[in-house]
């Protein structure tokens, strides 16, 4: 039996019509899981979100083998859908239909645990600190941009973006008096909104702020400092089969945000800690000289 070309039929059924009316889920036509970041998304009926992952398994198996990574992404995502309910044994699309329906009914509005809560300051440390780094999408982009839009904003944070657009900075003298403002307000003055420091100090970082004045590195420099960070060189391979050679993973990341990856999962990779990120296949080629 085919199973790809069912689940193309089914894909493209998908995208000739309007989105049908009740409960509907989203589903990538080539799973992030294996191919990373896309956009090609169709909107399926829970059965046949079911149905198109249940294809998807046996598909992958008779291409691939039952122990190769890619099949074992399709088993697993398969499997979870079938762990929906856990008090049969049995389970179908039908049932998977049913389960989510009643599961979505039951978190909507007032019913949601998380309905009206009020993160705490703690709280909100935490989840700012676990998004710090992780570039967002343009779609995320525009849902923060939206969310905001309208909404009360108190006058010392209108005060705060304000000053924020001017570009300027806190200075203090040492003695607990501080400024806002572009440049040093005055000799003796350091940045930072409260931070005493001896005379000595103040000397230290004043002439080193004047020695330093307007200085920029090179582009040769800057290359140079790069280098000498840099100790592996890397085999970079797409899912689409492309090699890249780089001695520099975190510069990859930053120069193809096309792609959304990610260095501390590049370098994972590279250990051998995962088989792949989004794909992406990394290989140390050996130390640089």
């Amino acid at each position: 039996m085919n199973y790809l070309k069912h689940y193309y039929n089914l894909i493209r059924k998908a995208e000739n019509r309007t989105p049908p009316e009740g409960y509907t889920e989203k589903h990538h036509t080539f799973p992030k899981s294996i191919y990373g970041k896309n956009n090609r998304l169709v909107v399926l009926t829970a059965r046949e979100h079911y149905i198109a992952h249940a294809l998807l398994e046996k598909a992958f198996i008779k291409r691939y083998g039952l122990h190769h990574y890619k099949t074992q992404k399709m088993i697993t995502a398969f499997w979870r859908m079938n762990n929906q309910n856990t008090k049969n044994e049995y389970f179908n699309s039908y049932m998977y239909h049913s389960s989510r329906e009643r599961f979505v009914e039951t978190i909507k509005g007032e019913n949601n645990h998380n309905y009206g809560r009020i993160y705490t300051p703690e709280e909100r440390k935490i989840l700012s600190d676990k998004t710090k780094g992780i570039p967002k999408t343009e779609r995320q982009r525009k849902n923060i941009s939206k969310g905001k839009k309208g909404k009360p904003q108190t006058k010392e944070h209108s005060e705060n973006m304000g000053k924020a657009r001017i570009g300027g900075r806190w200075w203090n003298d040492g003695l607990g008096n501080r400024k806002y403002s572009k440049e040093c307000p005055d000799d003796g003055w350091v940045l930072g909104m409260d931070c005493p420091c001896t005379e000595e100090r103040k000397e230290k970082i004043r002439k080193n702020r004047k020695s330093r004045t307007g200085y920029k590195h090179s582009e040769e420099t800057k290359n140079k400092l790069m280098e000498k960070k840099c100790k592996y060189s890397y085999e970079i391979t797409s899912p689409s089969g492309e090699v890249f050679i780089t001695n520099n993973l975190s510069d990859f990341c930053r120069k193809n945000p096309q792609y959304g990856l990610y260095r501390r999962l590049m370098c994972d990779v590279a250990n051998g800690k995962q088989k792949h990120h989004k794909g992406w296949m990394v290989r140390i080629l050996g130390h640089l000289p």
